[in-house]
């Protein structure tokens, strides 16, 4: 089931179909507690100022005719939301944000190469495997917002006036002008690594937010509720973009996702203790057969592959084989 995140980053970028829309609606008129603190984060990191009743009145109105909602009923959700706590009232003016389709998505598919995207602001995106980036044709006059998911890198042109946002289902980062890694999967812990500047990261299941510099990294871990800072080491964690695998003391599970992304294969492994093992490694051209092998000698694992279904098995290798 798609999230109300997810359905609200789609609707800023014009993406959101009717009944998505419907559902945003029906949460506000509902006070949906989730809604609510998604929005209204959301208005903090983009707008300043007070909302006025014009402006309020023009976002029922935008996004009801885009669902062809009666009057009558547009008439109750506007005094609604008047009467409402001031998050509601604030996700009422969040919704001018403009609903054209004139937005471009680029996707890089597992097993496809790294793409590297040119902004309409002059800033740059390399786009890492089974990743892709959602943006506007035209950056607004008041900032510049784009929605990622999966794992990209940004160069992005500095402009005071008009901050960049990148957002994510979980986190949303927040620049001037600055370079950095964003990593942030389904399941998966997320990361914001800055080789340069200054950013700012902040995650929906809270009001913290995290400062990072040059060389430090914030790692927010869902299944723990942590967001924490580190160090990195910058040649490490920006090697993907020349499509180079490294792993620096990683686990192989975490490997094995780094595979099947580049690879575009599906990997199971049959014994849960193998994915805890530490590997380093870097590959750069090499063919799956290499790399899985290569693995398999370090961790003691054997493996099978599925032509028909492209699934490879790993198990742990038979001390008795000779």
């Amino acid at each position: 089931m798609t999230s109300l995140k997810e359905i609200w980053n789609r609707y800023k970028l014009g993406k959101a179909d009717i009944k998505e829309k419907k559902k945003l609606l029906e949460a506000i008129d509902n006070e949906d507690v989730e809604l609510d603190g998604i929005l209204y984060a959301d208005w903090k990191n983009t707008r300043t100022g007070k909302i006025g009743r014009k402006e309020k009145t023009r976002a029922w109105d935008n996004l009801a005719h885009s669902i062809a909602i009666k009057k009558r009923k547009v008439i109750h959700l506007y005094q609604y939301g008047i009467a409402a706590s001031v998050a509601v009232c604030v996700a009422l003016a969040i919704f001018l944000y403009p609903t054209t389709n004139h937005t471009i998505e680029v996707q890089v598919a597992s097993g496809e190469k790294v793409k590297e995207v040119l902004l309409p602001d002059g800033s740059r995106v390399w786009i890492n495997h089974a990743s892709s980036i959602s943006y506007p044709k035209e950056f607004g006059p008041e900032s510049r917002n784009l929605i990622l998911q999966g794992h990209a890198f940004f160069e992005i042109e500095r402009n005071p006036s008009k901050p960049f946002l990148v957002e994510t289902n979980e986190i949303a980062v927040k620049v001037l002008g600055t370079s950095f890694d964003v990593y942030s999967f389904k399941d998966e812990s997320s990361t914001v690594s800055v080789e340069s500047g200054k950013v700012e990261v902040s995650h929906s299941d809270s009001d913290s937010k995290i400062v990072l510099l040059a060389n430090e990294r914030s790692v927010y871990d869902s299944e723990q509720g942590h967001f924490g800072k580190t160090t990195f080491d910058s040649k490490t964690i920006m090697a993907w973009r020349n499509n180079v695998l490294h792993f620096e003391n990683l686990e192989l599970g975490q490997a094995i996702k780094h595979i099947e992304r580049k690879y575009g294969v599906h990997i199971v492994c049959t014994d849960p203790g193998l994915l805890g093992i530490r590997i380093r490694a870097s590959y750069t051209v090499e063919p799956l057969d290499t790399v899985l092998t290569d693995l398999a000698f370090m961790t003691n694992f054997d493996f099978e592959k599925n032509e028909n279904n492209n699934e490879i098995t790993l198990k742990p290798m038979d001390m008795g084989e000779n």
